[in-house]
């Protein structure tokens, strides 16, 4: 082949790229007014303002720039109802960004409104199986990043059961150039963490807990490393067939023995915080029942009250939650920050 010819084919293939990237991550490109408009709406969740400017004829699955369309925006920074209105209007909820991310993903680095986000896309049909071409990151990863106790209570467990439950990948690696963390899988993370109940969730959906790091680090090691010996333990006795068993279990509500508000009580006697120490152990349940016995046992605790119901409310992303608080400045804080 002459390399004329070569050259001639090598453009036409870059032109065609091109126009399936321009067809695949972006629609129309917006103007800097609009850019900003959008931002306002965005931010002030103005439904009645969106609404107003797709029935001007703006394009519901328009470029803000970069690839990011209205939707992909919205899941990033907006709320669940916003979200939902986008869907409404005919969103594509499988547009991706350059880094090949979707909705999906990006809500989950929504620091808020995560949850309520991600349910409302899953029952739009996102895709989740989908990955950062960057650094390999997946709904399983990013799902990971919200946990913080692992507790099944919390509403980062619930997004990783409902990512892993369509079919989203618990061996995605970690992409990296650094050697020690090349090949690290979120099964990894979650033994190196001490995450027990994430560590059987990941292990019944599939999670190869005989993995291992390209330096030969397994995941058994991030768990004995770490003293975290009931993980250890449960990496070395686990048998496929468990899986079912653990699904049941974590999925509908055995996972854990729910303690008691006097339960809670009790483990916090002697500590000079008392009714705090309390509020943060029902933080880490995530159950809001467990608010209301505060005030039986400390009349005069109305803020670790209030606390207690605004710190659900904002991670369960529950505005109902927020009527509960007697306290009038943590209920204007609750009202604003979770309901608006």
């Amino acid at each position: 082949m002459r390399s004329r010819d070569y050259l001639v084919i090598l453009f036409c293939t870059a032109i065609s790229f091109w126009m399936f990237s321009a067809s695949v991550f972006a629609g129309p490109k917006l103007s800097r007014e609009d850019v900003q408009a959008l931002y306002r709406i965005f931010n002030d969740n103005d439904l009645g303002g969106m609404e107003r400017l797709l029935d001007q004829g703006m394009d519901v699955d328009a470029d803000m720039g970069g690839g990011v369309t209205l939707l992909l925006k919205a899941a990033n920074i907006g709320t669940a109802d916003m979200v939902a209105l986008l869907i409404k209007k005919g969103a594509d909820v499988n547009r991706l960004v350059n880094t090949g991310e979707n909705a999906l993903m990006q809500a989950l680095s929504n620091s808020r409104h995560y949850a309520g986000i991600v349910f409302v896309l899953l029952d739009a049909g996102v895709e989740v199986k989908v990955t950062n071409q960057r650094n390999g990151y997946n709904p399983v990863w990013k799902a990971l990043q919200k946990i913080r106790k692992g507790f099944p209570g919390e509403p980062g467990f619930s997004v990783l059961t409902q990512v892993l439950e369509r079919g989203a990948d618990p061996n995605a690696p970690f992409i990296t150039t650094n050697q020690k963390l090349s090949g690290l899988t979120p099964l990894m993370q979650a033994a190196g963490k001490g995450q027990v109940q994430v560590v059987k969730l990941l292990l019944a959906y599939g999670a190869d807990g005989k993995a291992a790091t390209s330096q030969g680090k397994t995941v058994s090691d991030f768990a004995r490393e770490k003293g975290h010996h009931e993980v250890f333990s449960i990496l070395a006795h686990w048998q496929p067939g468990q899986a079912k068993a653990v699904k049941d279990s974590l999925i509908k509500g055995g996972a854990l023995e729910q303690a008691s508000a006097e339960d809670l009580k009790k483990s916090c006697q002697g500590d000079p915080r008392e009714p705090w120490c309390y509020q943060e152990k029902v933080e880490d349940l995530g159950d809001p029942a467990l608010c209301e016995p505060i005030l039986d046992y400390w009349p005069n605790a109305v803020g670790v009250h209030g606390w207690c119901y605004y710190r659900l409310a904002t991670l369960l992303n529950r505005c109902p939650l927020c009527e509960k608080i007697k306290k009038q400045d943590i209920y204007r804080t609750c009202r604003r920050e979770v309901c608006q």
